[in-house]
């Protein structure tokens, strides 16, 4: 019998090393749970293509596909639980600016982040390192929930995908110019760099410029840097947005960063409240950042408009680090706060940051720092928001 367990514990150690090995590999050509896939699609022309990206535009065009996707996130699940540590994977396409960063947990838990795949409310999708979208259809994660929980910031938590933030919320207004709002679709995609991957670390940046002329028939011309960092065991990321201003004319502008982020469930806010470090907010509300340091939607239930706690409990959170905004808004839509109104929209129950009034010199940069991600329940079911790391 001892000599059988000793067999049977030699053949264990040596699959397990032999998965470990193929692990790496795959690692190590950039092989996904997101791009292990070969779409075959018919081109416009009538011809047929191969690929292992499906745009949007080409997915009325798929004839078949061959996805091992699951195999790949089988083997990076092994890895993580034999070496108790959390693995990241990362699928980045510079050239057009999108992708998608998993993180397998040795507990069998997950949290995803999806980046610009998404067609905005315009009709255009943005490019580079701004959160929100679908998984690609091969994805191995794709098939595991109907209910497109798992897109935009997202975990699962061993039994089901939980929905932390949606397709996020963000424009800027330019004094001059009809307080036009700018979205991220129309800054002009520079370029992105993988300023760091490792298995433990991640970190990108994306480059945008913006040229436009205002009512004055004067240019303005901006420049955005966008960065990304995200490090293993940690329920949050880092993201700096940074405008510099390159032409010859001050600029004044308002810059938002919202959503509605549908905490628990995709597309449904129901049971979505308010909360900081200094209480619940059931109701619409303008916050001064002086009084709080973070603010988030929690997926809790709001008892002012009948709703039973009876939900999931998760909560998102999005904590300043430096220059703080002018104020925070919690209410049911982005234009109007209604004070003392119960939160009640099945759908648009949001959280809003602004910061007004923003002024660049020529040739000066102003630049937002802040930490975004999700709050787990503790035993009494109350969102327990993670320490944040002061290292970007």
């Amino acid at each position: 019998m001892s000599l059988l367990w000793k067999w049977s514990k030699r053949v264990m150690i040596f699959i397990l090393s032999v998965m470990l090995l193929s692990f790496l590999i795959v690692y190590s050509f950039g092989i996904t749970s997101s791009n292990a896939v070969l779409y075959i699609i018919k081109e416009r022309d009538g011809g047929i293509s191969i690929k292992n990206d499906l745009t949007f535009d080409e997915a009325d065009r798929l004839i078949f596909m061959f996805a091992a996707g699951c195999v790949v996130k089988w083997l990076e699940q092994i890895a993580s639980a034999v070496t108790s540590d959390a693995i990241i994977e990362t699928t980045w396409n510079s050239e057009e600016g999108e992708g998608i960063i998993k993180e397998f947990r040795p507990d069998g838990t997950e949290f995803i982040m999806v980046l610009s795949r998404y067609v905005s409310d315009q009709g255009d999708r943005p490019r580079g390192l701004f959160i929100g979208g679908d998984l690609p259809y091969g994805d191995s994660d794709n098939w595991q929930t109907r209910g497109r929980n798992n897109t935009g910031i997202a975990f699962y938590d061993g039994h089901n995908w939980r929905h932390i933030w949606c397709s996020i919320n963000e424009g800027m207004t330019i004094n001059g110019m009809d307080y036009l709002t700018i979205y991220p679709s129309v800054w002009t995609y520079q370029g992105s760099k993988l300023l760091k991957k490792t298995m433990s670390e991640i970190m990108i940046e994306s480059y945008h410029e913006l040229s436009l002329i205002d009512l004055n028939n004067l240019p303005v011309q901006l420049s955005m840097k966008r960065r990304l960092y995200k490090k293993a065991g940690e329920d949050y990321i880092l993201f700096r947005v940074e405008f510099t201003n390159k032409g010859k004319l001050p600029v004044q502008y308002n810059y938002l960063f919202g959503d509605e982020p549908w905490v628990g469930d995709f597309g449904n806010s129901d049971g979505d409240i308010g909360w900081s470090d200094r209480g619940l907010y059931k109701t619409h509300i303008y916050l001064l950042p002086s009084r709080i340091r973070f603010a988030g939607i929690w997926d809790r239930g709001n008892d002012l408009i009948g709703e039973r706690q009876t939900f999931s409990n998760f909560a998102n959170f999005i904590e300043w680090l430096d220059n703080p905004p002018t104020f925070v808004q919690f209410s049911d839509d982005f234009k109007s706060v209604h004070e003392n109104q119960p939160l009640s929209s099945r759908f648009n129950r949001i959280v809003n940051l602004q910061w007004l009034y923003q002024v660049l010199m020529p040739g000066e940069s102003k630049g937002y720092t802040f930490a975004l991600g999700m709050a787990r329940p503790d035993s009494k079911g109350n969102p327990i928001k993670p320490e944040v790391a002061g290292r970007y």
